[in-house]
């Protein structure tokens, strides 16, 4: 059997990750399909590839925060 614990959603959770005012910020996407900010990354636009700001300029869409996490873990090494 599955158990999940109380506090954590039953539902998965949904991220949209994009640049805004110089910085690469985090958003939560609500079921609605609202996006509300989460937070910001330790990323520095500038500092990336021309691909890689275009992708994160258009916005990226993550369906876990599993996929976030190995989302950042790739900008970081």
């Amino acid at each position: 059997p599955i158990t999940v614990s109380e506090d954590e959603p039953t539902e998965a959770e949904h991220f949209f990750v994009m640049t805004q005012q110089g910085s690469v910020c985090v958003f939560r996407v609500e079921p609605s399909g609202d996006k509300r900010f989460s937070h910001k990354l330790a990323i520095e636009p500038d500092s990336l590839p021309a691909a890689d700001k275009k992708m994160l300029e258009e916005g990226v869409f993550l369906d876990s925060k599993a996929d976030l996490l190995a989302f950042c873990e790739d900008f970081s090494s």
